[in-house]
């Protein structure tokens, strides 16, 4: 019987030895994967409708925050993809792509700058906060 070095149930014998070899692994991988659109479909959905779920169907806030939800994962996965998961497409996919530049801007001045940093995290958790208006209001409700 053959002996095999294993490292969580993984045969070290498999697994690439170089670079290049995972290289090859990769696209072999992906070659002969198929998109399975059936079974992504509900998942998209659930996580898409969440906000306004969780917010109330008339909602503006949770309508809003599903189409940025949805032009970022379009923006990252493509159209095709985008499409096969029917995510709705939004205008507002152009002004995502157009806040990366300032995000970066604002990072880096973040990571340089103490005063933009306290002023930045400051704006971050009243953002936040806001996006959680819901919750808490809930929340409290439940908890009468």
């Amino acid at each position: 019987m053959e002996s095999c070095q294993l490292l969580d149930g993984v045969d070290l014998d498999r697994l690439p030895k170089d670079e290049a070899a995972c290289w090859e692994w990769l696209y072999t991988y992906l070659s002969i994967q198929q998109l399975d659109f059936k079974m992504g479909q509900p998942l998209a959905k659930a996580l898409h409708d969440l906000p306004r779920q969780l917010m109330g169907e008339d909602n503006r806030r949770g309508r809003f925050v599903e189409m940025v939800n949805a032009s970022v994962t379009r923006t990252l996965v493509g159209d095709d993809i985008g499409d096969g998961l029917d995510l709705p497409k939004s205008k507002i996919r152009f002004g995502v792509l157009s806040s990366v530049p300032i995000l970066f801007a604002l990072d880096t001045a973040r990571q340089h700058n103490a005063s933009v940093a306290h002023k930045l995290e400051a704006f971050r958790a009243k953002r936040q906060d806001n996006m959680n208006w819901w919750l808490k209001r809930t929340m409290t409700i439940i908890s009468r």
